[in-house]
């Protein structure tokens, strides 16, 4: 594959005939072609991260999973706590990684991704947890503000909820 350069300074990757090309709702985008979708490579980079933050989690790896956020960046709990900025992020995923949830692991959706600007997006999906010690699988669904940083997608407020359970 060789990445191009666009008309309007973007770049494409190009590849197979008919399998990469340029958006033309959104020129200088580069698209790829899946089925009969396309993904913006900016959705794939995100969601990549999502994954990666995912695998944080499940190594129980509370400052790995805060490095994902802006410095500044602000995080709403599922239980109604407030962190703002990595070093309570991080103190928070301490917790809910060693004491509240030791040995549960996450599973992320692919989810959505929505480009606000070139440098902020959402991101939104569903999540399952599920606990180390055999109680039932938590479900809940997660929003996040991404912010473009040196070339990483980084969160800058997270908001992960869960369902309550059915009765």
């Amino acid at each position: 594959m060789v990445k191009c350069e666009t008309s309007l300074g973007g770049s494409l990757i190009c590849g197979p005939a008919g399998e990469y090309r340029e958006c033309k709702e959104q020129p200088g985008k580069a698209l790829k072609r899946k089925g009969y979708g396309m993904v913006n490579m900016e959705h794939e980079a995100i969601i990549g991260e999502t994954r990666a933050f995912a695998e944080a989690w499940n190594r129980a790896d509370a400052k790995a999973a805060a490095e994902f956020y802006t410095e500044d960046g602000v995080r709403v709990g599922a239980f109604g706590d407030i962190q703002t900025g990595r070093r309570e992020i991080e103190a928070a995923y301490d917790r809910l990684l060693h004491q509240v949830m030791p040995g549960a692991n996450v599973s992320q959706e692919e989810g959505s991704v929505r480009m606000l600007t070139p440098e902020y997006a959402i991101w939104q999906g569903g999540m399952e947890i599920t606990p180390a010690d055999g109680r039932a699988t938590i479900k809940g669904y997660v929003v996040q503000v991404m912010k473009k940083v040196n070339g990483h997608w980084l969160v800058l407020e997270s908001h992960p909820k869960f369902f309550p359970t059915r009765i």
